[in-house]
């Protein structure tokens, strides 16, 4: 069928399809989740390393560096304990299908994305500005990462626009074919 993922056993039981895990599934989301509790494990000594540093040096701009890195490092650690639960999650139930076309979230991610890639624009030119003034390597550095920061945006709001509009087509196709 259209919609069954590869690998995965499939019963259909009007209305409801339910999709079990191969032992291969099963094995994969263990090593997955094992290699995400390393991850977790290390970037918990990593977070303790860097409250560290920031405490030696709070009065410094290596401490205002540092804090910046810890709370990257913080979300991170949320970050992964995210992923285990959806890993977990999707280990024990089928993903949810979503029927329904958001044409608003479309016209919304459109425009963040318009307002991003503008926001990028203004701040590549800073840069450029900046290059005129005596060296201030961490006004430099601070325009540098929040370069990278709206990149990641634009990558996030490329992913919600791509996932909603191929949700909508295959909303379009699987109404089209009657399922």
């Amino acid at each position: 069928p259209l919609n069954r993922p590869s690998g995965t056993v499939s019963i259909d039981a009007s209305p409801w399809r339910w999709t079990v895990p191969t032992r291969h599934q099963t094995r994969l989301t263990e090593e997955i989740l094992e290699t995400l509790r390393g991850h977790g494990r290390s970037e918990d000594e990593l977070l303790a390393a860097y409250r560290s540093l920031a405490e030696r040096y709070s009065d410094d701009v290596v401490g205002y560096l540092a804090n910046l890195i810890i709370t990257d490092e913080q979300r991170h650690h949320d970050l992964i304990e995210e992923l285990m639960a959806h890993v977990e999650k999707r280990a024990t139930t089928a993903p949810a299908l979503r029927p329904r076309v958001d044409r608003p979230l479309l016209d919304a991610t459109q425009d963040l994305l318009k307002r991003e890639r503008v926001d990028a624009k203004e701040l590549r030119h800073l840069r450029r500005e900046l290059h005129g003034l005596p060296p201030d390597p961490l006004l430099m550095l601070l325009v540098e990462l929040m370069l990278h920061d709206t990149a990641k945006h634009i990558e996030i709001l490329r992913f919600i626009h791509t996932y909603e509009a191929c949700t909508r087509s295959i909303g379009a196709l699987r109404s089209h074919i009657g399922r």
